[in-house]
C-alpha cells in the first residue's frame, strides 16, 4: 500500500539521484481547525498543525491563549486530566501537559506509537486507532508517559473508534469490528459488521447499548450492542453531504456535516430515529464537543465557534476565535533569524531552524503584512493600507518608523545600495532610504504603465512587473529620479521578478518562468520560457546565481537551476497551503505558505550542472477542483514504463489508470471517479520507476 511519509501529506518529487528538496522543520502558524475539546473554562482543538488552547470562560469573546506546533498533520485529540494527547498522524501520539494553557508543554510521543489517528480515553486506558496498524491500547496509569501495553492489528485502515463497557468499537474502510477489552493487553475479535463507505465517527451509549456510526456520505447507523458478539442493526438514516462529526446531548445526536451545517436527532427510539431542528453555523464544522448547553465547534480555517444550544430550535451565537496571522513573506538574517510578514499579525521572529513552536518576538501591526526586506540596520515591513513599517534590527525590533503611502503598500525589493522600493499598486513604486540617515529619505512615488503587482531591484536597475501590461525597467541609480530604459510585453504577462547581473526572471503566469538578457536594458531579449510550473507566485534567486526558487501557489515550490538556459526543474514540494514567498538561508529554503513556515534543505551548493533534467515534463491535472472528469497531461522525453494511479488521503489506492510501456512524448488520460469515490481531496502519482511525481486535486461531487 502506497504511505505518505512526510508529515502533512506533501509529496516530494526526486529530479536527480543525490538532489532532492528535504523538508527539515516546521512551524505551525495559521491552521485549520479540525477537532475541539470543550472542558471548564477553555477548549483545545487540534488545528492540523498542533495544539491550539483557547480560553471560553466567556463564550461572546473567545481568546487564544497559546499554540504548539507539532510536526505532524494533527486531526483529534482527546483530554485526560491535565493532558492532552495529540493524534498526529504519521507522527504518533504526543504528549502535551496542558495544566497552564498559556504555557502547554509538550512531554514527548508515546512509545510504540508510530502512527495516530484517533483515541478515547477509558478508565485507566488510552485506546488508539492507528491507521495501517490498528488498535493500540496504551496504560495511563502515568498518564504523563503513556505506556503500549497490547494491540490489535487489522488488514485495512483504522481511524475512527469508540470505547463501550469491556469493548471497542474500530472503524475501518469496509468494515467495523468489536473487539474484546476486558483484557487490554490482548484484545480480541468479537464480531464485524460490513459496512459501505468510510467511518468516520463512533459513540457507544451505554446507557441504551448503542453504537452510533457516521459515514461520510451514508449517515448514521444505529446498532444494539447489548450482545457486542452479535450487533443488530436497529436503523439508518441521512444526515448530509459530507458528516464530520457527532455528539450525544441526552437522547438527542448533534451531527455534523461539512456542507450541510448542524442537525439534530431525537434517537430515543433507535427504530424511529426522528429530525428535530437544523441550522448552518458561520464556518465548516469538521469537529464539535459540548459542555452543559454550549456546543463548541472546529471550523477549519474559519476556527472555532461556540453556540447556546439550550433552545435547539433556535441556537444562538455566542462568538468565534479565527487562528491569528497567516505567512505572506519570509527573510533570513545572517545573525540566525527569520523574520516573518505574518498578515494580520504583523511581525513575527523565529529561530532560524524553526525549531519553536512560539515566535521568538512578535510586533502586530494595524494593517495587513505582506513583505519584508532587511537593510543592516533596519526591517522594512509592507502593512497595506497602513504604510511602511520600519524596525530597528539592534535588538527585539522596535518600531521606530511609519511611511505612510497614498496606496497599498505591497511586495519590496532593496538594491546593494540599500535603496527600497515598494510596490504600490495602481500608484506605481515607491523609493526611499534610511540606511546611514537619522531619518527615512523618502523619493515619493514613480508611476507605471500598469498596476505593479511585484518588482526587483539589483545595482542601478529596477524591473516592475505588471500583469497583463508587461514589465518596465527602469535605471535607478538616482532613486529620487527613475528613469524608463523599456517596456516589454511577455506572453502571459508579468507578475513576479528576480534579478542576476544581465538577467531577468519573470513569472508570466500560466506560462510559467521566462529569462530575459537585460546587458542593454534599453533593448531585452527573451532568452527562454520553462513551463508547467503551475501559476507563479513570486521568485527569489541565491547570491551565487545558481538557483531559483518559484512559489507557485496551490502548487508548491519549484528549483530551478538558474544558470542553466532554459532554467531546469531540479526539484518540487508540493506544500499543503497556499505557497506565497521564499527565501534563501544556510540550510536551504524559508517557505512562507499561508498558513506555515518551513525550512527545506538539499540546495545549497548544488548547481545546475549537478543536477540532470527530469526525464518527463510536470505532469497537470486540468479542471482541478473537477467534476465529472479530470485530464491528466504528461510527456516523457524517453520511453519507457509508466504507472498512473490515484490514491486518497489515507494513502490508499482508489484507481490505477495506467501500467505499461509509454512511447515518448506527450500523453493524456482523463480520470473520472466511478459512483462510490466520494468528494474530496485526492493524489494523481505518476512513477516511471526511477521518479514520482504527485499532484493534488479536489473532486467536487
Amino acid at each position: 500500500m502506497f504511505r505518505w511519509t512526510t508529515w502533512y501529506l506533501a509529496v516530494l518529487i526526486f529530479a536527480s539521484a543525490g538532489w532532492s528538496m528535504d523538508l527539515l522543520s516546521t512551524t505551525a502558524i495559521s491552521g485549520r481547525a479540525q477537532d475541539v475539546v470543550i472542558s471548564g473554562d477553555y477548549a483545545y482543538s487540534a488545528d492540523q498543525y498542533g495544539l491550539w488552547l483557547l480560553d471560553v470562560s466567556d463564550p461572546q469573546i473567545p481568546a487564544t491563549l497559546s499554540h504548539w506546533g507539532s510536526q505532524g498533520l494533527s486531526e483529534s485529540l482527546v483530554k485526560h486530566q491535565n493532558f492532552i494527547y495529540l493524534c498526529d498522524g504519521e507522527n504518533g501520539l504526543a504528549v502535551i501537559d496542558a495544566s497552564d494553557p498559556a504555557s502547554p508543554e509538550y512531554l514527548g510521543q508515546a512509545s510504540g506509537i508510530s502512527s495516530a489517528i484517533g483515541a478515547e480515553v477509558s478508565g485507566s486506558h488510552l485506546f488508539v486507532a492507528t491507521g495501517l496498524d490498528g488498535l493500540a491500547v496504551l496504560d495511563l496509569s502515568a498518564p504523563a508517559a503513556p505506556a503500549k501495553i497490547g494491540e490489535y492489528v487489522i488488514p485495512a485502515w483504522s481511524s475512527s473508534l469508540a470505547v463501550g463497557p469491556n469493548f471497542v468499537a474500530l472503524g475501518s474502510t469496509d468494515s467495523l469490528r468489536l473487539l474484546d477489552v476486558s483484557d487490554p493487553t490482548n484484545p480480541l475479535a468479537l464480531s464485524t459488521i460490513s459496512v459501505i463507505g468510510d467511518v468516520r465517527h463512533l459513540l457507544i451509549d451505554a446507557n441504551s447499548n448503542l453504537l452510533i456510526v457516521l459515514r461520510i456520505e451514508q449517515g448514521v447507523s444505529l446498532y444494539d450492542v447489548a450482545n457486542a458478539a452479535q450487533p443488530a442493526l436497529r436503523s439508518t438514516f441521512e444526515t448530509g453531504g459530507w458528516s464530520t462529526s457527532m455528539a450525544l446531548w441526552g437522547d438527542t445526536l448533534i451531527v455534523a456535516d461539512w456542507f450541510d451545517g448542524l442537525s439534530f436527532h431525537d434517537i430515543s427510539v433507535p427504530e424511529r430515529p426522528q429530525p428535530i431542528a437544523a441550522f448552518t453555523p458561520n464556518g465548516f464544522p469538521s469537529g464539535l464537543s459540548l459542555q452543559d448547553n454550549l456546543l463548541a465547534l472546529a471550523v477549519g480555517d474559519q476556527g472555532i465557534e461556540v453556540w447556546d444550544i439550550s433552545n435547539l430550535s433556535n441556537p444562538i451565537y455566542q462568538g468565534a476565535e479565527d487562528p491569528l496571522g497567516s505567512p505572506q513573506d519570509a527573510v533570513w538574517d545572517a545573525e540566525g533569524l527569520i523574520f516573518e510578514a505574518a498578515g494580520d499579525a504583523g511581525l513575527r521572529v523565529w529561530d532560524e531552524n524553526l525549531t519553536s513552536a512560539q515566535p521568538l518576538a512578535q510586533v502586530e501591526t494595524d494593517g495587513w503584512a505582506n513583505a519584508l526586506a532587511l537593510s543592516p540596520n533596519w526591517i522594512y515591513l509592507s502593512d497595506g493600507f497602513e504604510g511602511v513599517r520600519i524596525f530597528d534590527r539592534s535588538g527585539s525590533p522596535g518600531d521606530s518608523f511609519t511611511i505612510s503611502l497614498a496606496e497599498y503598500a505591497g511586495p519590496m525589493s532593496i538594491n546593494s545600495s540599500n535603496d527600497l522600493f515598494v510596490a504600490q499598486g495602481d500608484a506605481g513604486f515607491a523609493s526611499m532610504r534610511l540606511e546611514g540617515l537619522s531619518a527615512p529619505q523618502v523619493f515619493g512615488a514613480t508611476a507605471t504603465a500598469g498596476f505593479t503587482y511585484d518588482l526587483a531591484a539589483a545595482g542601478n536597475l529596477l524591473v516592475t512587473c505588471e500583469g497583463s501590461d508587461g514589465l518596465e525597467i527602469f535605471d535607478v541609480s538616482d532613486p529620487a529620479n527613475p528613469q524608463l530604459f523599456s517596456t516589454v510585453a511577455p506572453e502571459g504577462g508579468a507578475w513576479c521578478a528576480a534579478l542576476a547581473p544581465e538577467r531577468a526572471f519573470i513569472g508570466v503566469g500560466s506560462q510559467g518562468l521566462s529569462v530575459y538578457d537585460i546587458s542593454e536594458p534599453g533593448s531585452p531579449a527573451l532568452l527562454s520560457t520553462t513551463g508547467d510550473l503551475g501559476w507563479v507566485q513570486a521568485l527569489i534567486l541565491d547570491d551565487s546565481g545558481q538557483t531559483i526558487i518559484a512559489s507557485s501557489g496551490m502548487d508548491g515550490i519549484y528549483a530551478l537551476a538558474a544558470d542553466q538556459i532554459p532554467p531546469v526543474v531540479m526539484d518540487q514540494f508540493d506544500t499543503y497551503g497556499f505557497a506565497r514567498r521564499c527565501a534563501f538561508n544556510p540550510s536551504g529554503v524559508i517557505c512562507a505558505d499561508d498558513m506555515d513556515l518551513s525550512l527545506f534543505g538539499g540546495l545549497v551548493g548544488v548547481t545546475g550542472e549537478a543536477a540532470a533534467p527530469i526525464s518527463y515534463e510536470i505532469m497537470r491535472a486540468y479542471p482541478n477542483p473537477f467534476n465529472p472528469a479530470t485530464r491528466i497531461t504528461f510527456s516523457l522525453a524517453t520511453a519507457g514504463k509508466v504507472n498512473l494511479s490515484i490514491y486518497d488521503l489515507m494513502g490508499r489506492q482508489v484507481d490505477q489508470l495506467l501500467s505499461g510501456r509509454l512511447t515518448s512524448g506527450s500523453h493524456e488520460m482523463s480520470w473520472q471517479p466511478h459512483a462510490r469515490v466520494s468528494s474530496g481531496t485526492y493524489f494523481i502519482q505518476l512513477n516511471t520507476g526511477q521518479q514520482t511525481q504527485v499532484q493534488r486535486i479536489l473532486y467536487l461531487k
